[in-house]
């Protein structure tokens, strides 16, 4: 009773609001919850945070029922019923002599003209607080968001297109309703110590924070688990979905698990950034003239590497089963993105994210239309590298054989970590022979195929020590876990690098055991698409080069006969030596010889084989052309993809005869008989490409263009 008299004094002067109406994404929950847990601090120093119309901390309970989709359909008994109710309740729950504290983002969904009358001019003095986020990093976070916490599939450009980020019109909207307000940048370079809490308490409430502990924010999703999330949503929606989790629940894991995934969040490419930008110019130079003069957004950088991250399927089936047995809810505890995926001794320490070198990779200069060939076609195509996780295994038993290929166990025969890198029927546990690696232990092989190939070594398993030095910055190691037939290869290689740690070699079944083993997830074949980061590793080595690179000269890989060597050998040579291109054997050569000789070719030609791998080595200051005879029942995109990864040029040289569709019986070994007119044909159109041109001018009548078998 003495307390509603005491409002009924109070109301002889206007009740002191201050409306935080958000906007989204911009650091509502740590505020709302601050406001909440220190209540009686606000108290003491005039200030009410509203007790009621809340749900957890926020005043959502007052503003969702004013959202402008419902009072649109309202008429006005309706309209003036529920904001006359909803005032009433206020002004019984407020103290008149202190300032009163409303905080929800929802209020943006609002009609500024409908909260206007829930607090009119004559009985409120109202405040309105809103801070304002730049529009990319809004868009991004909105966008994980909405696929977070409902069960939407949304496109994101389609999301970028539709949404709306006009500031100008928003603020004019509330700011002609509420002429005392404070429109605020969120940006950690614009707020107050990078703190929402402070920027609040010091610009709006004229008080020092209070130290406490940490603030929980409203976690976003990371790349990782918006893709899960995505792929959940569909499922769900297609009622294709056999484990469904509670929303509740998926929405509290899917966030702690974000925090610690090293995957990152999701980022805008350059051209989603550009329109973003474009598309509010003029909107925000109105709104930042008009509202907060010599103020402008500084928008985060675009990244082609932080793009929608594909998850494989085993990945989301593995994520899904671990979700549905996590405890839940959390009651305080933390929920590792490691720990739970992978269990006890198993370290993520960190994921590279990859740069292609390219986006997608071009047809064949010298083709001139699609063409099949070997279960693939020539043709323009995407070039999604994949994120390379780093992991640390402890205490741990490798097993393999070349059959199955390889599982890590604990000491005891249970399953510690699957990589993947085994057939439907994984290896079975063998009790590991000779003494524990005790000291820190590379994995450099992939054990169920490739093995003793130079290609596959140089562009899959030796660029795995790259991405241990960039990420995790291991620069060596104790030990090195090499298939035997690839040790000539690492012996060479780690003479050229450095490399300090002992080889161990392994055959063709068996077991170790490692105290400290280093892997990575699986590598695509070639140099992960072409990933910036082991390009520019290899690039950096070139023995002996020193800046005095011989000039530049053509050459022609030879392969010995019985070894996809060339059949028609003398013919080819007369067009070898028309052209001044020089046969070179890179059988026995050392590792060293191959790169300086790569390095110094402008023009690479030879019938496909691993010594292509050398590509990686050539001179990358200058323009380079690599013409790839590819024979009929054996090859593959590796080196085409690698030279356009590289900035190569790249002509495709079918046998004669041309190309099978798909492979047939017969034996990779079998020589080549090379097109000549395709080969020639090819040579001049590289030549032209060198000499700066495309080269199609310089092609003379005698050679066809784009025909890829003799009739």
């Amino acid at each position: 009773m003495l307390n509603r008299i005491k409002n009924l004094i109070g109301r002889q002067k206007k009740q002191k609001i201050i409306l935080h109406i958000g906007r989204h994404k911009s650091g509502t929950t740590a505020l709302q919850e601050y406001l909440s847990r220190h209540a009686d601090f606000l108290n003491e120093h005039g200030f009410d945070y509203l007790g009621i119309f809340r749900r957890e901390d926020a005043h959502h309970l007052l503003s969702e029922p004013l959202n402008r989709r419902r009072t649109d359909a309202m008429d006005e008994r309706e309209l003036e019923a529920l904001v006359d109710g909803a005032r009433e309740k206020i002004l019984e729950a407020t103290d008149p002599e202190k300032t009163l504290i409303i905080s929800s983002e929802a209020f943006q969904n609002c009609d500024p003209a409908v909260v206007r009358r829930l607090f009119p001019e004559k009985t409120f003095d109202v405040k309105l607080v809103c801070y304002f986020r730049d529009q990319v990093s809004y868009i991004l976070s909105s966008y994980a968001q909405a696929i977070h916490a409902e069960y939407r599939t949304d496109d994101f450009d389609r999301y970028i297109r539709a949404f709306d980020g006009n500031y100008h019109t928003f603020a004019r909207a509330w700011g002609r309703l509420f002429p005392k307000r404070v429109f605020r940048v969120f940006s950690r370079s614009d707020l107050i110590n990078g703190d929402i809490v402070d920027d609040f308490c010091i610009n709006v409430l004229g008080t020092n924070p209070v130290t406490a502990e940490p603030l929980e924010s409203n976690p976003s999703l990371s790349r990782r688990y918006l893709s899960f999330k995505l792929m959940y949503n569909r499922r769900y929606n297609n009622g294709k979905l056999e484990k469904k989790i509670p929303l509740g629940k998926l929405y509290s894991l899917l966030g702690e698990l974000s925090r610690t995934d090293p995957l990152g969040k999701l980022r805008m490419n350059r051209a989603q950034r550009e329109y973003v930008m474009e598309k509010y110019a003029e909107p925000n130079r109105r709104f930042f003239a008009e509202y907060i003069p010599g103020k402008r957004f500084a928008y985060e950088k675009a990244d082609e590497r932080y793009g929608h991250y594909r998850m494989p399927e085993a990945e989301f089936e593995l994520i899904l089963r671990k979700i549905d047995e996590a405890p839940w809810p959390l009651r305080g505890r933390t929920l590792n993105h490691s720990e739970l995926l992978y269990g006890a001794g198993v370290t993520l320490l960190g994921v590279s994210t990859p740069e292609a070198t390219t986006d997608v990779i071009e047809r064949p200069d010298n083709l001139e239309e699609d063409v099949p060939a070997l279960g693939f076609v020539f043709k323009t195509i995407g070039n999604a590298s994949r994120p390379v996780e780093l992991f640390r295994v402890d205490d741990t038993v490798l097993c393999w054989t070349f059959k199955d290929g390889s599982m890590l166990y604990d000491e005891k025969g249970g399953e510690r970590f699957d990589r993947g890198d085994h057939n439907a029927e994984k290896p079975a546990f063998t009790e590991p022979s000779g003494e524990t690696l005790e000291g820190k232990t590379l994995l450099l092989t992939k054990f169920r195929r490739a093995r003793n190939n130079y290609a596959h070594f140089i562009l899959e398993r030796l660029p795995v020590l790259f991405y241990f030095e960039a990420v995790a910055q291991i620069r060596d190691f104790d030990y090195y876990i090499v298939d035997e037939g690839s040790m000539g290869f690492f012996r060479q290689m780690a003479e050229i690098l450095g490399l300090k740690g002992t080889p161990v070699p392994a055959g063709r079944n068996g077991s170790l055991s490692v105290r400290h083993l280093y892997c990575a997830s699986t590598l695509p074949h070639p140099l992960n698409k072409g990933d910036r980061l082991p390009v520019e590793r290899y690039r950096n080595l070139l023995p002996g080069t020193g800046g005095t690179v011989p000039a530049a000269e053509r050459i022609f890989i030879d392969r010995p006969s019985g070894r996809r060597g060339v059949a028609n050998g003398e013919a080819l040579d007369r067009v070898l030596q028309k052209y001044g291109i020089r046969k070179v054997s890179f059988d026995g050569m050392a590792i060293a010889d191959q790169i300086r000789t790569i390095n110094r070719a402008s023009l690479v030609t030879g019938v496909h084989g691993a010594a292509f791998a050398n590509l990686v080595f050539a001179d990358a200051s200058k323009k380079r052309c690599c013409i790839e005879v590819l024979p009929k029942r054996y090859g593959m995109q590796s080196f085409w993809i690698l030279s356009r990864a590289l900035g190569m040029g790249y002509c495709a040289v079918p046998p004669a005869g041309g190309w099978d569709a798909k492979r047939t019986p017969g034996t990779h070994r079998e020589d080549v008989e090379v097109d000549l007119d395709m080969f020639e044909n090819a040579v001049v159109k590289a030549l032209g490409y060198l000499a700066g041109g495309e080269g199609a001018a310089e092609i003379s009548d005698g050679f066809p263009t784009g025909r890829v078998a003799k009739e």
